[in-house]
Protein backbone atom coordinates (compact mmCIF):
# COMPACT_ATOMS: atom_id res chain seq x y z
CA UNK A 1 0.00 0.00 0.00
CA UNK A 2 1.44 3.25 -0.96
CA UNK A 3 0.96 6.26 1.66
CA UNK A 4 2.46 9.72 0.88
CA UNK A 5 4.82 10.79 2.97
CA UNK A 6 5.77 14.93 3.77
CA UNK A 7 9.18 15.74 3.06
CA UNK A 8 10.19 16.79 6.30
CA UNK A 9 8.75 13.96 8.53
CA UNK A 10 10.54 10.72 8.45
CA UNK A 11 8.42 7.25 9.50
CA UNK A 12 10.17 4.97 12.41
CA UNK A 13 9.46 2.12 10.71
CA UNK A 14 9.24 0.96 7.19
CA UNK A 15 10.64 1.92 3.59
CA UNK A 16 10.03 5.17 1.71
CA UNK A 17 10.63 5.95 -1.85
CA UNK A 18 12.93 9.21 -2.35
CA UNK A 19 13.29 10.66 -5.36
CA UNK A 20 15.90 13.59 -6.26
CA UNK A 21 15.93 13.71 -2.25
CA UNK A 22 12.76 14.05 -1.38
CA UNK A 23 10.70 11.79 -0.06
CA UNK A 24 7.77 10.74 -1.80
CA UNK A 25 5.24 7.24 -0.52
CA UNK A 26 5.96 5.16 2.10
CA UNK A 27 5.55 1.14 1.88
CA UNK A 28 5.54 -1.38 4.18
CA UNK A 29 7.38 -3.71 3.03
CA UNK A 30 11.23 -3.07 1.14
CA UNK A 31 10.17 -5.19 -2.28
CA UNK A 32 7.33 -3.52 -2.55
CA UNK A 33 8.92 -0.04 -2.10
CA UNK A 34 11.80 -1.27 -4.46
CA UNK A 35 9.26 -2.19 -6.54
CA UNK A 36 7.79 1.19 -6.98
CA UNK A 37 11.22 2.91 -7.26
CA UNK A 38 12.46 0.65 -9.86
CA UNK A 39 8.90 1.69 -12.29
CA UNK A 40 9.49 5.62 -11.25
CA UNK A 41 13.21 4.74 -12.51
CA UNK A 42 11.89 2.96 -15.29
CA UNK A 43 9.65 5.80 -15.92
CA UNK A 44 12.45 8.25 -16.44
CA UNK A 45 16.08 6.85 -16.35
CA UNK A 46 17.70 10.03 -14.90
CA UNK A 47 15.74 10.35 -11.79
CA UNK A 48 17.73 9.50 -9.02
CA UNK A 49 15.70 7.13 -6.62
CA UNK A 50 16.35 5.62 -3.82
CA UNK A 51 14.55 3.69 -1.26
CA UNK A 52 14.81 4.30 2.17
CA UNK A 53 15.08 2.22 5.34
CA UNK A 54 13.51 3.89 8.00
CA UNK A 55 14.89 1.61 11.00
CA UNK A 56 18.32 1.03 9.47
CA UNK A 57 17.67 5.46 8.40
CA UNK A 58 20.17 4.51 5.39
CA UNK A 59 18.68 4.48 1.88
CA UNK A 60 19.44 2.30 -1.10
CA UNK A 61 19.41 3.43 -4.85
CA UNK A 62 17.25 1.76 -7.43
CA UNK A 63 20.06 0.71 -8.98
CA UNK A 64 21.00 -1.22 -6.65
CA UNK A 65 24.02 0.84 -5.20
CA UNK A 66 24.39 2.03 -1.88
CA UNK A 67 24.44 5.47 -1.35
Amino acid sequence: MQNPVPTAVLPAEGYVVEIAGTFNSEYGTFTAALKAGLELKHKDSHAQVKVYDASERAATSSSGNSQ
